[in-house]
């Protein structure tokens, strides 16, 4: 089975297997973010060159993941495991919004980079800066990431996997990695619409 069927697959599992929103708002399955630790920020512009900052999506529970379009593969099923997640959300939805921040500036275009996430989800967004801009937003969010050696233009970027997740005030309560799950997910960004206090994650 070639890569490209092999990712497909995956995503239609996700979706298949996505289950409805919980209506319990027990423990928070991803980590906790640590109590009274500073929430980062960024300033990156979207499709239409507006700068956006966390102050951008005051009043909506907010999920920050980094990737870019080129991404063989982990970054379409995170994307596509963040659609099933709102997706499972119902009517409350509508009150969440995911940004996908760029590693790759210098190829993933403002037009390529909108049209790779909203083939996840249409209200998906998509947000861009310069190389510095970049470093200081993964700085912030203490997210790793490198670009190795290739020819050309055909080179990949290691970079982890993860969700970082925000309040509708802007703070960052919690913080999920490749492992969270969807119904992970979508548990905890229910608990987070219903103004529940999440406690500490059973994660490390």
């Amino acid at each position: 089975m070639s890569r490209e069927c092999l990712v497909l697959a995956l995503c239609g599992c996700l979706l298949l297997s996505a289950p409805a929103a919980r209506a319990d708002t027990g423990p928070a399955r991803l980590n906790a973010w640590p109590a009274g630790a500073p929430s980062p920020d960024f300033r990156l512009a979207d499709e239409h060159g507006a700068a956006r900052t966390m102050r951008s999506f005051r009043g909506h529970v907010t999920v920050v993941t980094f990737g870019y379009a080129n991404c063989p593969g982990m970054c379409s099923l995170q994307l596509q495991k963040l659609a099933a997640a709102v997706h499972a959300l119902g009517t409350e939805r509508t009150d969440v919004r995911i940004v996908f921040v760029t590693l790759d500036p210098a190829r993933d275009t403002p037009a390529l980079l909108t049209h790779f996430v909203r083939s996840f989800d249409p209200t998906f967004i998509a947000l861009r800066g310069t190389a510095a801009q970049t470093d200081e937003a993964t700085k912030r969010f203490s997210v790793e990431y490198a670009r190795l050696p290739g020819k050309d233009e055909h080179y990949l970027i290691a970079h982890p996997i993860e969700e970082f997740v925000f309040d509708r005030s802007g703070r960052l309560r919690l913080v999920g990695g490749s492992d969270a799950t969807v119904d992970d997910l979508a548990h905890d960004l229910s608990g987070l619409l219903q103004g529940a206090v999440p406690r500490d994650g059973r994660r490390d």
